[in-house]
């Protein structure tokens, strides 16, 4: 039942992008260090909320090297982030990043406080490729750009119609840990591509024995069995030591899901 209520609430993030969760926090004395250097945000604190620590959007811009744009689109309001060939996007109250064409479902959305866009400092930095750490005895973000992130495949680009989400870091096992989609209304064979390079990844860094080139290979010969709309692929679950992978997709329905439930 709880796999279900997460199909559905997945399902409706995607169509209509929109979280409004309740914003809380206390304000906190948070030390920034880049590359060892102490780095005091120019116009506001950084604060906690949920755990994650907030800075205000123009600490990005000024201190991370990256380009920010604010824009209000369709009643939302949104920030782009752009750094080389990383581009970020997010809206005011909404936990989902997107991050080149991976969406991140976070812990805490952008907010506006004090007339003030905050935004959350470690995804903002690792999705620019740094390296992040945290000193919970002195509250210290630290950030390091001389090491960048190795092993991430978050920002990965695939061809269109292919989409890749990671709920970040998350102890809600409730809720799909990994879900790549697959829309048949696109060309399908570059994202069968993307499919198998994202399961080839997680292969190889989950550390978990019973997800391997066989599990990669009966998930991607199952979901080629749907060629068009009008076929119904049945739910399916394959299992590893960490996840319980579940693929479908509706007789009608274009879209082709594969979910990994934490275990």
């Amino acid at each position: 039942m709880k796999k279900k209520t997460a199909l559905i609430l997945i399902a409706s993030l995607i169509i209509t992008g929109l979280i409004f969760p309740t914003v809380y926090g206390a304000d906190k004395d948070i030390t920034i260090k880049i590359d060892g250097q102490v780095v005091v945000p120019p116009d506001a604190k950084p604060f906690i909320q949920n755990g994650r620590t907030l800075v205000p959007i123009r600490f990005v811009s000024e201190n991370l090297g990256a380009t920010v744009d604010y824009k209000r689109e369709y009643g939302l309001e949104r920030v782009y982030i752009k750094k080389n060939d990383r581009s970020i996007e997010m809206t005011i109250g909404n936990k989902d990043i997107k991050i080149n064409n991976t969406v991140v479902a976070y812990e805490v959305s952008p907010l506006i406080k004090d007339n003030r866009t905050f935004v959350p400092i470690r995804v903002i930095s690792e999705s620019l490729g740094y390296t992040v750490g945290w000193d919970e005895k002195n509250l210290t973000v630290l950030i390091d750009t001389t090491k960048p992130l190795q092993n991430t495949i978050i920002g990965y680009k695939g061809s269109e119609g292919f989409q890749y989400k990671y709920r970040y870091d998350t102890e809600n096992k409730s809720y799909c840990k990994h879900l790549i989609i697959l829309d048949l209304t696109c060309p399908i064979e570059p994202q069968y591509t993307d499919a198998e390079y994202v399961l080839n990844y997680l292969k190889n860094t989950e550390k978990d024995s019973k997800f391997n080139d066989t599990t990669v290979k009966d998930i991607m010969n199952y979901i080629k069995q749907k060629k068009e709309r009008e076929y119904d692929l049945p739910n399916k679950e394959f299992y590893t030591d960490k996840y319980e992978i579940s693929i479908g997709s509706e007789w009608g329905n274009s879209l082709i899901s594969i979910l990994f439930f934490e275990r």
